[in-house]
């Protein structure tokens, strides 16, 4: 009995102790990091306005490669989440857009399941240098629970978490100053003969917001569905894009195959034949977020040699993200037709 007295007494004086501990300790967790980009803020944006785009240069999607991902929503719209779970240094939670100001803002709410509940509300800000560069802040709001909170006593998570967001910011960075300057004078830009391709396509209009996880998406669900068929596929995926309207923010786009023969794939899928005809070709490295600037390189290279376009235009991806995990790397060709 006097044994079992004195483990009562001590185990009553180490919860006093971890309550004085949890009283004591640092409840409200809170980081900014930022770094400034030589690049305008619109080119900045394209790379933080997707969960999908921040994927790209996030710290912690490089920690698993055998981590298992899902997306859901429109990817960009506030609700758009992404979850994930992965080994013990990722974890398991979700990623929610939460508000979203176009050029300037994305915040976001991330729920942690493992390797513990917690949340914190995220925030990525862009703002305009004098020297038409961009400065990035990259910043959380969290609240440490008790007891979990007695940690920041002994460890400084907020220093240790900070590391993460810098490798970050770096690579953002390196990601976008190292991205092809597109421009008419590069010399990027070939006139060429584009060959005539039999293609099985799905078509759809969608909101251009839609398109980051319309081409994941899609574009993962119809090479399953070749495969399942024992299609011949006969080069590299592609897509068509018919309409690009940015005053309603609607695109008109086909994903599609090239195949060596003709494929039934139910009535949403099209066999559509492209004919052999002169093309201007760019040949463009760097991830797909920012191909925005090779075809405002085309178009004002079209538009200096008085040459008028005509629908499709072809993006045809050359590198498999699977097989290269550098974006930098990833080589799409991009062709214009002229019009007749």
């Amino acid at each position: 009995m006097k044994v079992l007295r004195i483990s009562l007494i001590v185990l009553g004086i180490l919860v006093a102790i971890v309550a004085v501990l949890a009283f004591l300790a640092p409840k409200d967790m809170n980081l900014e990091r930022s770094i400034v980009i030589n690049a305008p803020r619109e080119v900045v944006y394209q790379h933080v306005k997707t969960l999908t785009a921040q994927n790209v240069w996030s710290p912690w999607t490089q920690l698993d490669s055998t981590m298992t991902a899902e997306y859901r929503g429109t990817d960009g719209e506030v609700g758009a989440v992404y979850a994930w779970q992965g080994n013990s240094e990722v974890g398991k939670g979700e990623q929610e857009i939460t508000s979203v100001t176009p050029n300037e803002r994305v915040e976001q709410a991330i729920r942690f399941e493992e390797p513990f509940a917690s949340t914190a509300a995220v925030f990525i800000a862009l703002t305009d240098t004098t020297d038409n560069s961009t400065k990035v802040s990259w910043g959380f709001k969290s609240k440490m629970q008790i007891p979990l909170n007695i940690m920041g006593l002994f460890f400084n998570m907020t220093e240790a978490i900070g590391q993460d967001y810098d490798k970050g910011l770096n690579s953002l960075k390196t990601l976008v100053e190292s991205a092809p300057k597109m421009n008419a004078t590069t010399g990027n830009i070939q006139e060429v003969e584009f060959p005539v391709q039999q293609l099985i396509t799905y078509r759809k209009e969608i909101k251009m917001s839609e398109l980051s996880s319309f081409m994941q998406d899609e574009m993962a669900q119809f090479a399953k569905l070749l495969a399942e068929k024992q299609a011949a596929i006969a080069g590299r995926p592609m897509a068509l894009t018919y309409k690009w309207d940015e005053a309603n923010g609607i695109t008109d786009i086909a994903l599609a195959f090239p195949l060596a023969k003709p494929i039934d794939l139910g009535s949403e899928y099209k066999m559509v034949s492209i004919p052999a005809a002169k093309a201007y070709m760019m040949e463009y490295y760097g991830d797909y977020v920012n191909t925005e600037s090779a075809h405002e390189a085309i178009s004002a290279f079209l538009a200096e040699k008085g040459i008028t376009s005509k629908t499709p235009i072809i993006e045809e991806y050359i590198t498999d993200p699977a097989q290269e995990p550098d974006p930098k790397k990833w080589l799409t060709k991009i062709y214009y037709f002229p019009a007749k």
